[in-house]
């Protein structure tokens, strides 16, 4: 069971193309989410919360994501478009994919034990090529400690072709997660992944 609450609402939708440019808030940098949380993000990267993108529906064109299984675009899309999903991405000029980060509020919890923990890493890159349909290669799987909230760590392969994904799950309250999932391109992996953590480290928890 926890493994199923681990694997099956990993969120890992690309931001690409199909998304048409929009001017960055003013207040682009502090975010204050209506999931429970604060965050503080680099000034140009541009938010998308869940209330805009459930109103502006025209915001993604779906027929244009590629290297992801009709099995789990379908899983993800009515997520996106009922407004269950945050979305902060990196404009960078390019017509394609940009790297993002995604944000979901679920039921959950994450492993309470070193031996769960050690026994979910173990089965997840085996979950995660069933869903991807594709070999999926689990990098680090860990329990860790950022701003003085217990956290899951993850690093895998993205399912976008010549992506990279790093995930922290947040257990907001007993029942409850945050699941934070940045997916990069691959030569940006090492910097992001430094301006991720950043992230993380200004992640304030509300009740």
């Amino acid at each position: 069971m926890i493994l199923r609450a681990l694997v099956v609402f990993l969120l890992l939708l690309p931001v690409t193309a199909c998304v048409e440019s929009k001017p960055a808030p003013v207040s682009a940098k502090n975010i204050n989410s209506t999931f429970g949380f604060s965050i503080t993000i680099p000034d140009f990267w541009i938010p998308l919360t869940g209330e805009e993108i459930k109103s502006n529906p025209d915001l993604f064109d779906f027929s244009k994501v590629k290297g992801m299984s009709s099995d789990l675009l379908n899983q993800v899309v009515p997520l996106i478009k009922a407004g269950r999903v945050e979305i902060y991405f990196r404009p960078d000029g390019s017509s394609q994919f940009m790297d993002n980060v995604n944000v979901l509020k679920q039921v959950g919890s994450i492993p309470a034990t070193g031996k769960a923990t050690a026994a979910a890493c173990k089965a997840l890159p085996g979950e995660l090529s069933k869903i991807f349909k594709k070999t999926t290669h689990v990098y680090q799987c860990k329990r860790v400690n950022v701003n003085g909230y217990n956290m899951l760590y993850l690093d895998f392969d993205g399912v976008y072709p010549g992506t990279r994904s790093m995930q922290y799950q947040i257990e907001k309250s007993p029942n409850v997660m945050l699941i934070m999932t940045a997916t990069v391109k691959l030569e940006n992996r090492e910097a992001m992944s430094a301006e991720f953590y950043r992230m993380l480290q200004s992640v304030h928890l509300v009740q």
